[in-house]
Formats: structure tokens, C-alpha cells, sequence
């Protein structure tokens, strides 16, 4: 038979190991340093070793494959995470999960001590219900309050953002105030606000393995006070549907009245108030988000390779891998001003970086497949947009100076995709010249057939003839990015411009 003190050291190094696997991902597996052992994976199984991070969160995976309307064979990850819990109740929180364990190491400042539940259990279902409420309406809002994506970007938080800078501090700051909760009350976060542990809480009071307390008891009190997700009955000294198997009763009660037998399943405490006031906090983040964004969704500037737009803020998980491994950086995340729907999905900022013909690393680290994998050559052939002139500005439409600077980049870029045509300019008196006198100016214009979007134009003269000469206000040249309906379909180059 197992001893409990056993089963607490086993937990415990669970938990050790998971937690690595979940910082190697993050911070290993998902650097493009290490996209070629990644390709080698991708070429085999379809999938790269950072497509784990959003499959660790079970609610979170699951609510993204709901919100992008696919059911991939990997779902059976998170699905088996799920109906784990039948077997032993909660398994997740106790054993697996990286924030649980971050939150333990924190919480373990503060001691054990006899503390009586809050009466705020509810809510954890409330935010369950909206993360089903946004999954219907196709927006993941699972990635703004499923512990996986919040660790995760707590930790990221020197990604590069188009966002403020108190917005980019949210995230950490999220992170750092369920750490701090935990010094309140133990574990504060998966007991009363985490919607993963509410899912698994619902799933969890099916099963028929649980502590039993048999007779021997004396009443106590020391198994309430080693348990860290508030599961024992103050009164009656029975574990409840929020038990996480994780054996810490049985091995604080010091007459052995504690084992783990059958039970008879726990009734589901959550109900339709719940998840009606889940559903009004998910139409009221979408009404919210749909305000901030102007109304109609825009045409946003997305990485080559990205899915449509609907498509593409389904299925992105917000985890900024992309933003990271981009050199320049060219990718940068929105903020909540793009729409709730849009809020920490990358896009290309040309004014900043163009996008590099020597790089794929967004699509390389994505792990959920919104920025498709394309070989180099393919990925240079797939349009983004297309670059347009202000003229008004541009100092060769003016006839003010003959910049080539666009026309240059692009063709080392290897996309030719700006002409040059000669005008001749005719000088007047003020500087001395005769009237007759005159020069050849070579004024660009943009071959759309060969135009990617790229933005290296944009950032050369935006560089060039607004940060360092100050000759102009802004970048004579801008991008229009593709129609999310043709980014990726119809906005392949043909091959043999590639010459």
C-alpha cells in the first residue's frame, strides 16, 4: 500500500518536472534559434514542440479549438487531461500544472493555518461560463484567464508591443497580484477565479475515488489545515467536488482516519446563475472590445502566412512567440485599442521594421498554426499587402530630390517590385539657373504583381528622411495590407517572379 508521505513526494517531483517542461518550452523550444530541431518535428508529426504550450491548459486548448470551429488529432491531449480527472479528481491542479506550482513555491512564504473558506467560489464558474460564451462566438477569451497563457505572458513581458506601456505591465502585473493573493489565502487563484480548475472542479465530482474518512476521526482540524484547495468541510470534516487528490490530509490527520477509497459522486455545485452572469460578462468584454476597436473590424498588416482574419484571432493564442523570434522586430502585438477580439495578436509595423526576406520565425515558433510554416522561398512569394505612395510627401513626386531609397532596398530584398521612370525636371531662376536649364529625376513607382507588403520601404525611409535627415514628417511610402479573405490564397506572387 501506498504511504501518504509517498504520494506527497511523488506530487511533489511531478510537479518540479512539469513545471521545467513548461519553462523549456517557453523560453527553449520556442526560440527560432531552435526552429531547425523544431522543422524536424514539424516534418514528421505536423506539429512543433511549442504547440504544447496551448495544449497544457486544457480549457484554454479546447476553447481555442472551439473558437477557430476545428478539432485537430491533438485535442486529444487536453481531452485526456480532462477525463483524467474521473480517475483521480483534479489531477491537474495538484500534480501538472506550472502555475499551481509557481503558486505554491510563493504561497509556502505564508505557512499553514486553519482558515475558513470565502463565499467567493462562484466565481471561477462565472469566468468559465464566459470563456464557453466567447468560444460560441468564435473569440478565445479563454487567453485572457486560463493560467497558462497569463504565466506565460507574465513571463514574456519584454515582448515587443504596439501597446502603452502601462498595458504591456498588465500581464506581469496579473501575474504578480495572484501571486501576492496567494499570501491571503492559499492557493487563492485556483480556489475561487481559475476557469480551468472550475472545469476540472465539474468533471472532477463524477469521480468515485476520493479521501474517505472513516470513524477514527477526532474532529481535529489538521487535515483543513494542509489542505490548500479549501475541499474539507469545517464542519463535517468531508472532502467536497474542489478535492485535488493531492493527499496532504491524509498524511497531516494524525490518527490514520484518512484513506482514499469510493465515494459516492459530489453534486455539481454550479447553476444556471452562474453561467448566466459568465455569458453577460462575455457579451459585455465583446460589446466593450467592439467599441474600442471603431465598429467594423479593419484590414490589419499580419505576418506572411497568416490565416484570415476571423480564422487567424480564433486560433491565435496571444502567447507573442512570434513577436520575439521576429528580427528587427517587425511584429509587434496589439493592444486592447484593435478590439477585445484583436488584443495581443501580432501584426507588422513597417514604420518600425520590414518584414525580412531572410527570415520565417514567426511561422516556424507559432504553436497553433495561425501563422502557417512556409519555406523561405514561399514565405517571400505570399503578400501581405500592398505599398502606395504619398505622393504629397514623397520628395521625387515633388520634383525636391532624386531618393532612391525605396527602389534600392527593395530590389536587395530581391522583390524588384519598385520602377524607376526618368522625368525630366526643369529648374527655375531662384538659384541661379537659366530657364532652360533642366535634370533627369528618377521618380519610383510600385509594380503591385510583385509588392509583398513587406514594409522594408516604408522603415528605410522613415529611417532615412524623417529620423535622420528630418526632411519629411512621416514616410512618403505606406503599406495596405491584403484582404483577410485573400492574404494567404490569393496573395501568392507567381513563381517566376522570384527571377
Amino acid at each position: 500500500m501506498v504511504s501518504n508521505r509517498l504520494r506527497i513526494q511523488v506530487r511533489r517531483a511531478v510537479q518540479g518536472v512539469c513545471l521545467a517542461i513548461f519553462l523549456a518550452l517557453l523560453l527553449v523550444f520556442a526560440d527560432a534559434s531552435q526552429a531547425h530541431s523544431q522543422l524536424a518535428w514539424t516534418t514528421r508529426f505536423g506539429w512543433s514542440p511549442a504547440f504544447l504550450l496551448c495544449l497544457i491548459d486544457p480549457l484554454a486548448a479546447v476553447a481555442a479549438f472551439a473558437a477557430a470551429r476545428v478539432l485537430p488529432l491533438l485535442a486529444v491531449l487536453p481531452a485526456a487531461i480532462i477525463a483524467f480527472c474521473l480517475v483521480m479528481p483534479r489531477a491537474f491542479c495538484s500534480h501538472v500544472c506550472p502555475m499551481g506550482s509557481v503558486i505554491d513555491l510563493f504561497g509556502a512564504l505564508r505557512g499553514k493555518r486553519r482558515e475558513r473558506p470565502l463565499p467567493l467560489k462562484p466565481a471561477k464558474y462565472v469566468l468559465l461560463a464566459a470563456v464557453v460564451a466567447g468560444a460560441v462566438a468564435a473569440v478565445p477569451l479563454a487567453g485572457l484567464v486560463t493560467p497558462m497563457p497569463i504565466l506565460a505572458r507574465g513571463l514574456l513581458a519584454a515582448g515587443p508591443s504596439t501597446a502603452a506601456a502601462a498595458e504591456r505591465a498588465l500581464w506581469p502585473g496579473v501575474l504578480l497580484i495572484i501571486l501576492l493573493l496567494s499570501l491571503v489565502r492559499r492557493r487563492f487563484w485556483c480556489n475561487y477565479l481559475c476557469p480551468s480548475g472550475a472545469l476540472l472542479s465539474i468533471v472532477s465530482r463524477l469521480a468515485r475515488r476520493r479521501p474517505v474518512r472513516s470513524e477514527a476521526c477526532v474532529s481535529c482540524g489538521k487535515c483543513v489545515e494542509a489542505c490548500s484547495f479549501a475541499a474539507i468541510d469545517l464542519v463535517s470534516y468531508n472532502s467536497n467536488g474542489d478535492c485535488a487528490y493531492c493527499a496532504a490530509c491524509a498524511e497531516a490527520c494524525p490518527v490514520g482516519a484518512i484513506t482514499f477509497g469510493s465515494a459516492k459522486p459530489v453534486p455539481v455545485n454550479a447553476g444556471r446563475r452562474e453561467f448566466l452572469a459568465g455569458a453577460c460578462v462575455a457579451g459585455g468584454l465583446l460589446a466593450i472590445g467592439a467599441v474600442a476597436a471603431g465598429g467594423a473590424t479593419p484590414v490589419r498588416h499580419r505576418p506572411p502566412g497568416s490565416m484570415p482574419e476571423d480564422d487567424f484571432t480564433a486560433r491565435c493564442v496571444r502567447c507573442g512567440v512570434c513577436a520575439l523570434n521576429c528580427p528587427g522586430p517587425a511584429i509587434s502585438l496589439m493592444g486592447i485599442g484593435g478590439g477585445l477580439a484583436a488584443w495581443g495578436t501580432p501584426q507588422v509595423v513597417p514604420e518600425v521594421a520590414g518584414c525580412s526576406p531572410t527570415c520565417n520565425n514567426c511561422g516556424r515558433v507559432c504553436p497553433t498554426g495561425a501563422i502557417s510554416h512556409l519555406p523561405l522561398v514561399e514565405k517571400n512569394r505570399v503578400s501581405m499587402g500592398t505599398a502606395r505612395y504619398l505622393t504629397d510627401i514623397c520628395l521625387p513626386h515633388r520634383e525636391e530630390d532624386n531618393c532612391t531609397l525605396c527602389h534600392d532596398v527593395c530590389a536587395s530584398a530581391g522583390h524588384s517590385a519598385i520602377a524607376l521612370a526618368e522625368r525630366i525636371v526643369y529648374l527655375d531662376d531662384s538659384a541661379g539657373f537659366m530657364l532652360d536649364d533642366h535634370i533627369t529625376m528618377m521618380v519610383p513607382s510600385i509594380r503591385a504583381d510583385r509588392c509583398v507588403g513587406c514594409g522594408l520601404c516604408v522603415m528605410t525611409c522613415r529611417r532615412e528622411n524623417v529620423l535622420r535627415r528630418k526632411v519629411l514628417p512621416r514616410a512618403a511610402i505606406e503599406v495596405v495590407p491584403k484582404s483577410p479573405q485573400t492574404r494567404l490564397a490569393a496573395g501568392r506572387r507567381p513563381e517566376h517572379d522570384q527571377d
